[in-house]
């Protein structure tokens, strides 16, 4: 099961501090192809029960994990195109693939694997590989509908910042061949602990059905607000 943390919002707060009481998971550990960097913070961490810092310095990047991806990036895929498939379905099938909303050019929608909770993707109608093949009405209304998915993001969730951007080609680690998507990531402070990385555990406070009710909701709200 997928599971989300939402930590320094109001939906909940999830700590990434370790009690005295806490023991490490000794028989759950896995080899992991982790940077040394990381490795050695974790240890360090988990001999000194000190928190990981994951504040960006100039020699130590603030890192994003997720380990939970693996269960996509290493399952089964089908032939064909899934974001196709989705700006294909009918109202019924919005609500199981997490559709957010729909536009004349594209939709938004969850990501079932996300890097953290309410991370969504806007995506176009069209099954295009690259941003050279938009239209302009196309980028406009994507971009258009990233205002608004933040601007939802920020009404329901209040995160404290944002990763926004495209992943084009395999070897840039884009997950869905042919068809471009751009990502909208909100981050917390500390939104990625020591959990997911040691013990393949990541805290789950709300589930992907509630989080798309909030945004559909917030969206409705944005769109009002806008005509």
């Amino acid at each position: 099961m997928v599971a989300e943390a939402f930590p320094g919002h109001r939906l909940g707060m999830a700590s990434n501090r370790r009690t005295e009481e806490e023991t490490l998971p000794m028989r759950s550990f896995r080899i992991l192809p982790l940077p040394l960097l990381a490795v050695r913070g974790i240890l360090r961490a988990a001999m000194t029960k000190e928190p990981i810092d994951n504040a960006p310095t100039s020699d130590h990047p603030a890192l994003l994990w997720a380990p939970w991806r693996m269960d996509y990036l290493g399952g089964p895929h089908s032939e064909g195109c899934f974001l196709c498939d989705i700006a294909a379905g009918t109202p019924a099938d919005d609500l199981a693939n997490f559709v957010l909303w729909r536009g004349r050019t594209c939709y938004l929608v969850l990501n079932r694997y996300p890097y953290a909770g309410g991370h969504l993707m806007a995506v176009p109608y069209r099954h295009i590989p690259d941003i050279t093949a938009l239209r302009a009405d196309e980028w406009t209304e994507l971009h258009s509908a990233l205002v608004m998915a933040e601007s939802a993001l920020d009404a329901t969730m209040r995160p404290q910042g944002y990763n926004i951007g495209i992943n084009q080609g395999a070897a840039a680690g884009a997950g869905a061949k042919g068809h471009l998507h751009l990502h909208l990531v909100p981050r917390w402070t500390g939104d990625s602990s020591f959990m997911p990385v040691i013990g393949g555990v990541r805290v789950e406070s709300h589930g992907l059905g509630p989080v798309a009710e909030l945004l559909r909701s917030a969206l409705a709200d944005a769109i009002a607000k806008q005509s």
